[in-house]
């Protein structure tokens, strides 16, 4: 038995190449989503390391990073727009119990804000309105950009250190 094979033209052929192409290209993208949104909720912990969290997905695994803290304390640097932290300090306080926070803001809490069983004491800082949002807890620092949509994680005893004595000075001057 012989075998026939029929030619296509060059320009057939170039098309179901650039289509080959294109899902190629599609499978590497989504690839890299995929990978992106699991090193950011699976890296390993390891002390003295600082993790970025950006997007949706690794904005979630950061703020389960919030709420497990083990810290009764918080001290929290905010800015006007900061939205969640409210939300974030109350799932604290139900896995921890009663915490006590330290809030620098240029805006008051109003007493709707705020759960039971959170202390909660604020100073008037005059932050920008689009600054980061810092979270210094005692075995973890949180910087968090909602506007941006990402956030870092520091764990070094260093840094923690460091942010813990400037939330004190500005603590003292506010």
């Amino acid at each position: 038995k012989r075998t026939a094979y029929v030619a296509q033209s060059p320009e057939t052929l170039l098309g179901m190449l650039h289509m080959e192409q294109r899902a190629l290209a599609e499978r590497e993208r989504e690839f890299l989503r995929i990978i992106s949104s699991l090193e950011a909720r699976y890296q390993t912990d390891s002390a003295g390391s600082v993790r970025r969290y950006h997007g949706e997905d690794a904005m979630k695994a950061l703020e389960e990073r919030i709420i497990s803290a083990p810290s009764k304390r918080i001290s929290i640097i905010a800015g006007k727009n900061s939205k969640k932290r409210f939300e974030y300090l109350k799932a604290s306080q139900k896995q921890m119990g009663a915490i006590t926070v330290r809030e620098l803001s240029p805006v008051s809490p109003t007493p709707k804000a705020l759960a039971r069983g959170i202390e909660h004491n604020w100073k008037k800082n005059p932050v920008k309105e689009d600054a980061l949002e810092v979270w210094i807890m005692s075995d973890r620092i949180v910087l968090i950009s909602e506007s941006r949509n990402e956030g870092y994680l520091l764990e070094d005893p260093l840094f923690i250190s460091l942010f813990q004595g400037f939330f004190e000075v500005l603590w003292a001057l506010a």
